[in-house]
């Protein structure tokens, strides 16, 4: 997948910071409207200004395309459990409870993955593969597919996730 789009970042892909209980996340949405776009990009915006606020954020992007309608995020995380905590707290709480239909609603086609780093950061066009074959992926706010197990083996039978 190419990705032409705007991009944010916050710190750098470097996997040499990455421990045993590092998790990273995407979250991918395809065909969004140009409103549902511009809803998320803000939403985006202020999740990620919470989100670097935390010691325990290794690195994170956010890049989308208005003329595809997509967005998608990458995170990286020191461990699991942070993540999980954030997940559910402020601006991304709030975006979850009242913004869902932005993410998930119409024709929007959504894609959720986190999985154990193994010492690798994927690339954007790497993570939108992996969130692709392996997310949870949910059309028109209907949950057609749950996580698949991303292994290492997968992951290197794949050979889609690299640093």
């Amino acid at each position: 997948m190419r990705h032409p789009g705007q991009r944010v970042t916050y710190g750098e892909p470097d996997a040499s910071q990455l421990g045993p209980e590092s998790v990273i996340t995407i979250t991918r949405s395809e065909r969004l409207s140009l409103f549902r776009l511009l809803v998320a990009a803000f939403l985006n915006e202020t999740i990620m200004r919470q989100m670097v606020k935390r010691d325990t954020v290794i690195y994170a992007e956010l890049e989308a395309d208005v003329r595809a309608g997509w967005a998608q995020t990458l995170s990286v995380w020191k461990n699991g459990r942070e993540m999980t905590e954030f997940r559910n707290s402020g601006a991304h709480g709030r975006a979850l409870r009242f913004f869902r239909w932005v993410f998930y609603g119409g024709k929007v086609q959504a894609y959720v993955l986190s999985y154990k780093a193994w010492g690798e950061i994927p690339n954007m066009e790497e993570a939108a593969a992996l969130a692709v074959e392996y997310g949870r992926f949910a059309d028109g706010g209907e949950i057609v597919r749950q996580a698949k197990n991303l292994t290492t083996d997968a992951k290197k039978n794949n050979g889609s996730a690299g640093a």
